[in-house]
């Protein structure tokens, strides 16, 4: 086994395999050699606990929470977090353990030395003194991952080893201890499996330096014996039966494991009334034994005055630990109040902004920054279901705030829901992934910047205004005067007219002809007069006689009225068609001008008195037949 490989991975990475590599074994006992009794005591609980089944029916309040949250840590929704942590911890203060000045913690992270590399340890529910880690619960996450959790409970109980030594060393000044057994859970469902974990400190140098111990580390276990054995995950604590075993291990746990003492009372012997009371506990605190972990029973009096407990509890809320009675919950939905919701969101809002400071840290290696950015993503998770219970009791809704911004000013970047934060942006992998993306945001951008200039273009661009632009208008109809003029040419040539003849005038529209002629008008002066047509000039006759071609395009155009010397060229619209009708129907002799008139539509009336007569004729058909 010594040829194992050894590598660095974070307590939650731990499998058979480095159990294999640091010689551990383990080790099943029953309960008379593992917890050194041949009875098991009576548990120290409410006796409700033991003699109801359902929450619903106790009266305590305490005894409530802990079997709803029984109940809940039975029922885990897949992929997400289950409520085994909750219930250990309420299961923990109500069977003693943390009994001042214990506290139990949930979701603590600890250093862990391993391979000559700094790796991280969550653990996820302890119980803790001042100074050491005394207890551990590991969860099985059955019903999200298929990771052993038995060897993550010892590399977190080698964790809990150094970091305890390192706060003898450099906290309190005193000699590293060697040899320490550390109690450990680990939880499936409400079903536990106790562990005695003896860490040395040769097992931990070993792992700190990635070597292989000579001496095997042998771990005690022992599986409680319920009534079905077959059942024990799926039934769990629920049965009275299964209760009542289970509760009666872990009250021989506390009694008989290194995790529990003889209980010290302070009296006036102890502590004698001239002696400084805070004074006294901190000497005391800092100089009991290594393997010494006490309870102690402070003055009535002195219990919410002295400094130290108020110290204490201002020390707690700004970490955001909390009290027995203020903790947050593990769902969201539970709580109903929206008061509390927005204080449980405030707490989480300070531990993400704690852990982003941190994690801009340059001492870090990249495991912890992974780990740290996962953290911060855990509790951007877990504020937006808080923030989702504030909407649901009828609260503000902070989920339209704009996007998260990094110090820069710019958008915190990440991809579906995972965001980076500080150094997690620099990882390996993450920076070339960013650096990808804001590459093809750049082309995008750039192509955008290519044809942006022929967009948001106004109706001239398309040309929607010519008919409307008195210069092109007037080039226009230049031009057609040109082109007339040329036609002319080629058709007296073609005809054999004389040379000599002006050129008829080009039959034009009302509003076309008072445009060109408006134009020119502005150049010659106000009181220029025209010449009147001459008497000669008649409508042409419609009996189909010989009619000069040339004469009949001029008489094609109607006669200008003359007023004040301006000429006047509004004309009906139905004579200014007949006329061009006349001057078409002068070059095609055998179309009369009715035939090159437009059609006449019919009025609303006419089309509706057509569409009756219609209806009138189906009906008759309808019922009388066609017969006539």
């Amino acid at each position: 086994m010594a040829n194992l490989s050894r590598t660095a991975k974070s307590g939650d990475d731990w499998g058979r395999n480095e159990l294999l590599a640091y010689n551990i074994l383990i080790e099943y006992q029953d309960a008379s050699t593992f917890f050194a009794i041949d009875i098991l005591p009576p548990p120290s609980i409410a006796a409700e606990v033991l003699n109801t089944a359902a929450a619903e029916d106790m009266k305590d309040e305490e005894s409530y929470a802990l079997c709803r949250y029984m109940d809940i840590a039975m029922n885990p929704v897949p992929e997400q977090e289950s409520a085994v942590d909750d219930f250990a911890v309420e299961l923990l203060w109500m069977m003693g353990y943390a009994k001042r000045p214990r506290l139990v913690r949930s979701h603590m992270d600890i250093d862990f030395d391993i391979c000559g590399e700094d790796r991280r340890a969550q653990i996820d529910v302890c119980v803790v003194d001042d100074i050491h880690i005394l207890l551990l619960v590991q969860e099985n996450k059955h019903h999200m991952t298929q990771k052993d959790p038995v060897p993550q409970l010892i590399a977190k109980a080698i964790a809990a080893f150094q970091a305890n030594n390192t706060k003898r060393t450099h906290l309190l000044g005193q000699d590293p201890i060697t040899h320490k057994i550390i109690p450990g859970i680990v939880m499936t469902g409400t079903s536990p499996v106790f562990f005695k974990i003896p860490v040395t400190i040769e097992l931990a140098n070993s792992v700190s330096m990635g070597e292989y111990p000579p001496t095997p580390t042998v771990v005690r276990a022992h599986l409680p014996s319920v009534p079905r054995p077959a059942r024990r995950i799926s039934e769990g604590m629920i049965p009275l039966d299964n209760r009542a075993v289970i509760l009666a291990c872990y009250e021989a746990f506390k009694h008989r494991s290194h995790f529990q003492v003889n209980l010290i009372f302070l009296t006036s012997q102890a502590a004698p009334e001239t002696v400084n009371y805070t004074r006294w506990y901190m000497l005391y605190v800092l100089s009991y034994p290594q393997e010494l972990t006490f309870e102690f029973q402070a003055r009535n009096e002195e219990k919410a005055q002295s400094m130290l407990y108020r110290f204490r509890e201002a020390q707690a809320a700004e970490l955001g630990l909390g009290t027995r009675s203020d903790r947050r919950p593990k769902m969201a939905s539970t709580c109903k109040s929206l008061r509390e919701c927005e204080r449980w969101r405030g707490e989480i809002l300070r531990e993400i902004s704690r852990k982003v400071s941190k994690i801009q840290d340059a001492g870090l290696t990249d495991y912890e920054v992974r780990d740290l950015n996962d953290e911060i993503n855990k509790l951007m998770r877990e504020k937006r279901h808080w923030e989702n219970q504030i909407v649901a009791l009828g609260g503000a809704n902070y989920r339209r705030n704009v996007a998260m911004l990094d110090d820069d000013g710019k958008e915190v970047p990440g991809t579906k829901g995972y965001k980076y934060f500080g150094r997690a942006k620099d990882l390996p992998g993450v920076k070339e992934l960013f650096q990808s993306k804001k590459q093809e945001q750049d082309e995008e951008n750039q192509a955008q910047n290519y044809y942006k200039k022929f967009t948001n273009r106004g109706p001239s661009y398309f040309g929607d205004l010519d008919e409307t632009d008195e210069g092109l208008l007037t080039f226009e109809q230049r031009a057609e005067q040109d082109e007339w003029e040329d036609a002319y040419q080629h058709l007296r040539t073609a005809l054999g007219i004389p040379s000599d003849a002006p050129p008829p005038k080009m039959p034009r529209r009302a509003q076309n002809h008072g445009l060109l002629n408006s134009g020119t008008q502005k150049k010659s002066s106000p009181d220029s007069k025209r010449k009147s047509p001459d008497s000669d000039d008649t409508e042409l006759s419609s009996d189909g006689g010989d009619v000069d071609p040339k004469r009949a395009k001029k008489e094609a155009v109607p006669p200008p009225h003359q007023t004040n010397g301006d000429v006047e060229l509004a004309a009906p619209p139905e004579d200014t068609t007949l006329a061009h009708a006349r001057a078409t129907a002068a070059y095609i002799p055998f179309l009369t001008p009715e035939n090159l008139l437009p059609p006449k539509m019919p009025t609303r009336d006419e089309m509706e008195a057509f569409l009756l007569s219609l209806r009138k004729k189906a009906l008759v058909e309808e019922y009388f037949g066609n017969d006539e």
